[in-house]
């Protein structure tokens, strides 16, 4: 084997992507992507795998007229809910964002895209709260910007340096109160366990979650930290000897070593009471996603995945209630079953949902 220097590509060389199995998708309303930017103009998040994903560590435009001419093809086969793949749609380029929206505002107008196309992407937290930012979420919001992803990853500061995030968690406030007001769906992106967590910042961290209600939010807010390869977090913890094993491929991630035995306590329980229906919620979170036959459904499988989500977030107080014995061990059995008994219900709700 032969391994030559990575270099990224130039994606001014940039062509339109096969889309060999678009019909398929759209039969089975799945998810219909499209790229318009590679990398973060950040790229320092310990955990985050984009600059070797790319090769380098810098933010790269799709070309503009490639991501319109996309869009007008998907459109013409009746696309209507294209979801951008990016890291970051902004990358900081406010004009280029703004420009965007008006064509795609201006297509619409001449009826060469569909008036009812509607639009999710990420963007970072430090652009959402820049008058500039703001000023390119209006546009994109009459272009037919339906969801925004943001990453906040935590509440508390101590958390957010260790994952090297440029964020605040005021600035996270002031990012989620902005797309609120905007009427923006809005995916948050959250890392509640880290190996290095202690129980207090557990507790912290739980407490702004229910003063922010991302409880009641249809992301998943209550994620251990995945530890990718070549990452700088790896590499911190493989010279602080946290990496407990070899590399899992089929995960593409390390197992590591929790230095708070409470939170690996309430970490392996949740996961228990998570890993019992992961599959369903998955599948259900993968529906809001895509196609569908008409915006209210996505709507109700939404609220759904936010009941389930609410449901969690009761399980992990719950958890931390009883490793702090705060709550006897009789008293969190009766509420768990509870718990499941209202799990079952919103699931069987979904399914019925999605079947009509």
């Amino acid at each position: 084997m032969i391994c030559t220097a990575r270099q990224p590509f130039d994606l001014v060389h940039s062509v339109k992507p096969a889309r060999v199995f678009l019909d398929y998708l759209i039969e089975k309303r799945g998810i219909v992507r499209i790229e318009g930017s590679r990398g973060c103009p950040w790229s320092r998040c310990e955990f985050c795998s984009t600059p070797e994903k790319y090769g380098c560590s810098n933010w790269r435009p799709m070309p503009t007229m490639l991501i319109l001419a996309e869009l007008e093809e998907l459109s013409n086969v009746g696309v209507r809910f294209p979801y951008f793949t990016d890291e970051d749609m902004v990358g900081g380029y406010y004009d280029r964002c703004r420009t965007i929206a008006e064509e795609i505002i201006e297509l619409k107008n001449k009826k060469v895209l569909a008036a009812d196309m509607n639009f999710y992407f990420s963007m970072r937290v430090n652009d959402v709260v820049t008058k500039d930012g703001i000023d390119a979420l209006k546009l994109w919001r009459k272009a037919g910007l339906r969801e925004v992803f943001i990453g906040l990853e935590s509440g508390i500061k101590s958390q957010l340096n260790r994952y090297g995030k440029a964020a605040t968690p005021c600035l996270n406030l002031k990012a989620i109160d902005i797309l609120k007001e905007m009427e923006l769906q809005i995916d948050i992106g959250f890392i509640l366990f880290d190996p290095e967590m202690t129980f207090e910042e557990l507790k912290l961290n739980s407490s702004f979650i229910e003063k922010m209600k991302l409880n009641q939010y249809d992301a998943r807010s209550i994620k251990q930290l995945r530890v990718q390869p070549e990452t700088m977090l790896c590499k911190r913890y493989a010279q602080n000897d946290l990496l407990e094993s070899s590399l899992d491929v089929n995960n593409l991630i390390y197992s590591a070593k929790y230095l708070d035995d409470r939170v690996l306590t309430v970490m392996k329980e949740y996961q228990k009471w998570e890993n019992e229906v992961i599959s369903q919620v998955y599948s259900i979170q993968a529906k809001t996603r895509g196609e569908v036959t008409d915006e209210r459904v996505r709507l109700s499988l939404k609220s759904a995945l936010s009941q389930l989500r609410d449901l969690d977030f009761a399980m992990l107080k719950l958890l931390i209630a009883k490793t702090s014995r705060e709550l006897t061990q009789t008293d969190f059995l009766i509420k768990e079953c509870n718990l499941r008994d209202k799990r079952i219900g919103i699931l069987d709700n979904s399914r019925a949902c999605w079947d009509k």
